[in-house]
């Protein structure tokens, strides 16, 4: 069992690298607010520690795609590579990616001067869409199909 607090976990992390995104109760990796688990870097299968440094807080989501890895270097580039992204929500992120190889297109040269009318009919769009097994987001393939539908409708 765990006993590291995610409390801990958070001031760990803030003393080395302060960040106010870095919180005990929003993801490190997606920002959502959500239950997080205490996600180890290095795995205890593989002889990672139960110590605040040994940890990183991320809602279930983001911990099954977070990486396998022996190296805690490797884990910071995988969530600064998606904490510094161009678009806030994660999964839109995600998601214009998607829409990019499905539909070998660019995403914004297709929405190249349709801009304000793009958000408010994505915005109309998702509200409609249901979420899987209660997920408080959209996953990224279903976001590249709702990108699609409205691209094609606008």
């Amino acid at each position: 069992m765990i006993k590291t607090s995610k409390t801990e976990i958070k001031n760990y992390w803030n003393t080395l690298k302060p960040d106010e995104n870095l919180t005990a109760t929003t993801c490190w990796c997606c920002g959502i607010k959500k239950r997080l688990d205490r996600c180890h870097i290095v795995a205890h299968s593989n002889e990672g520690s139960d110590e605040p440094q040994n940890f990183v807080l991320l809602c279930k989501h983001c911990h099954i795609d977070s990486p396998n890895t022996h190296d805690p270097v490797y884990m910071w580039k995988w969530l600064d590579y998606y904490r510094k992204r161009p678009y806030k929500d994660l999964w839109f992120y995600l998601g214009v990616m998607e829409y990019e190889r499905v539909f070998n297109a660019s995403f914004e040269e297709a929405i190249y001067h349709k801009q304000d009318i793009f958000k408010e009919e994505l915005n109309n769009a998702i509200k409609t869409v249901p979420r899987h097994f209660g997920q408080p987001s959209i996953n990224a393939s279903s976001v590249a199909g709702i990108i699609h539908e409205v691209i094609e409708r606008i």
